[in-house]
């Protein structure tokens, strides 16, 4: 082979060989464990433990008012009991006094008889109240009732009396004498005396002595 050929095939293989181009390398794909995901992640757990800690909180909160219902519910049932008790109360103290004659208008004449009375009789060293009424009565009735009572005599009258431990004022005083004589015009008179102190009926005598004049002076 003559140089020259041996030349022109050298160059053949060189310039074919030049003329191929490389391929570009594909590029590597992200890890499928980048940030984007973990963030993405981090973001559902974020909204999953707000609607769980909402959720709670409802509940939490419906539990409260749950309860306060209740509480208010049961003092309202607690405050009506309360109230029906005290009508109860002052219904019975109210049926009390009117059986025993006790009325309002009786405690106020009580009280003007007392406020006469003389700082130096013998009720003056006492603490009590008085009560003080007269309704017409028959004779046969007065003396049916009043036989049944230990009787006084006091300034012409007689006078039937006894001593109770239970009666409308028991809250304040221990005893109620009650004390009952005739008008002349028929009504019977009922004077009670309310206190803490064991009377006898000497003492008591003495006391009415003092209380039955102003008594029927109040009924004249």
């Amino acid at each position: 082979m003559t140089v020259m050929k041996l030349t022109a095939l050298v160059m053949t293989v060189l310039l074919g060989c030049g003329g191929k181009k490389e391929e570009p390398k594909p590029e590597p794909e992200p890890e499928k464990t980048g940030w984007g995901d973990r963030l993405s992640g981090l973001a559902d757990k974020a909204k999953d433990l707000g609607s769980e800690v909402g959720d709670k909180a409802k509940e939490i909160g419906s539990d409260v008012g749950d309860k306060a219902k209740d509480l208010a519910s049961g003092a309202e049932s607690k405050a009506r009991e309360l109230e029906i008790e005290k009508h109860a109360r002052e219904l019975g103290d109210g049926i009390a006094r009117k059986a025993s004659g006790l009325s309002k208008d009786a405690l106020e004449l009580g009280k003007e008889i007392k406020g006469k009375i003389a700082t130096g009789s013998t009720l003056a060293k006492y603490n009590y109240d008085l009560s003080i009424d007269a309704t017409p009565e028959e004779e046969s009735e007065f003396e049916k009732r009043h036989s049944k009572l230990k009787q006084i005599e006091v300034g012409g009258y007689k006078v039937g009396f006894e001593r109770r431990s239970t009666h409308p004022l028991g809250k304040v005083y221990k005893w109620q004498f009650v004390f009952g004589w005739r008008l002349l015009d028929g009504r019977t008179v009922r004077l009670s005396l309310f206190t803490n102190d064991e009377l006898e009926e000497l003492l008591l005598a003495a006391m009415m002595g003092d209380l039955l004049p102003l008594a029927n002076l109040s009924f004249k």
